[in-house]
């Protein structure tokens, strides 16, 4: 190599580098060519990581959908799924308990009372509701557990090395929330297209560190139920003796798209052949045709989780 190779081979080396250092810094820093390179990413990640899986049926899983059907058969009678009175709930529930239900999942927040406030301080909708519940948790071989959703609200952050935080939380009526087995959050975190790639796995709410769903879920169907979380470091979350591996906020990449079909459902009678033995996700509304990972991101994760798949991030 000549002197005037030498000097091109090192200039380009050098640009390289720099070029290199500038990604990164950008990645990093989240500065504002951070977006279009994220953008890229999230194409290549929807095309070698997030293919359809048909033969990926759920073993573990189950939805229950208030899906359009039901929706429809009590629209006269009682208006909107957010009007339904929790009477409607407690059946439910007890359905799936003796059907033989590992966990019910509810994806769905209860952060009020089921009465109108002129009823007074009794509700008789929630306290059938909350019976429901100790009645699921009661059932033989360590019965039902009920994992209720809470929600984060107002001053939502994310820095690094920190997880989703929020300076205030909607958790369910007490009434409720004092039977459930377990809180969880029901935060996905949508990318700027819309899409729910990766699912915060702890959220802090008001200074407590906090499970999803899905892993409370799956801790719940271990019968781990105050362990769904037993340490973290940079880089994973340990559950069940294993690293699940996260990004810098604690964050899991959804490694699966399907359509709605791949997670058995429970709509009309519990067929208990879909609900023994397994995890019930309780949703508000079933998927439409493309949006399974929108709006299941807990659901997909969960089964994910129970089959020990992941992708690092």
């Amino acid at each position: 190599m000549n002197a005037r190779e030498r000097k091109r081979f090192l200039f380009c080396l050098g640009l390289s580098v720099a070029i290199g250092a500038l990604m990164a810094l950008t990645y990093v820093s989240r500065l504002p060519p951070y977006t279009a390179i994220q953008g890229q990413q999230n194409l290549f990640n929807d095309t070698f990581l997030f293919k359809t899986r048909a033969d990926d049926q759920a073993g573990k899983v189950s939805l229950v959908h208030i899906d359009e059907k039901s929706i429809t058969a009590f629209r006269t009678q009682y208006g909107r799924p957010f009007s339904w009175p929790r009477t409607i709930h407690a059946q439910v529930l007890r359905n799936l308990a003796d059907a033989g239900a590992r966990a019910v999942v509810y994806d769905v927040l209860f952060d009020a009372p089921g009465c109108p406030a002129s009823a007074g301080p009794s509700c008789a909708e929630d306290a059938e509701f909350a019976a429901a519940i100790d009645y699921a948790r009661g059932r033989p071989a360590g019965g039902t557990a009920v994992i209720l959703a809470l929600a984060g609200a107002s001053g939502e952050t994310v820095n690094q090395g920190q997880p989703l935080t929020f300076n205030d939380t909607i958790p369910p009526i007490p009434a409720l929330a004092t039977r459930a087995t377990a809180l969880a959050h029901i935060h996905p975190f949508p990318d700027t297209d819309g899409t729910v790639r990766r699912m915060p796995l702890i959220t802090s709410l008001q200074g407590r560190e906090v499970p999803a769903l899905a892993l409370q879920g799956a801790a719940s169907y271990l019968r781990r139920h105050d362990k769904a979380v037993e340490g973290k470091d940079a880089g994973a979350i340990y559950f069940g003796g294993r690293p699940i591996p996260v990004d810098a906020n604690f964050m899991a990449i959804i490694n699966y798209q399907g359509q709605p079909s791949h997670v058995p459902g429970v709509s009309g009678p519990v067929s208990h052949s879909i609900v023994r033995g397994r995890v019930q996700q309780y949703v508000r509304q079933g998927c439409r045709q493309g949006q399974a990972r929108l709006c299941r991101p807990h659901s997909y994760w969960l089964r994910r989780r129970l089959a020990g798949a992941y992708v690092e991030p």
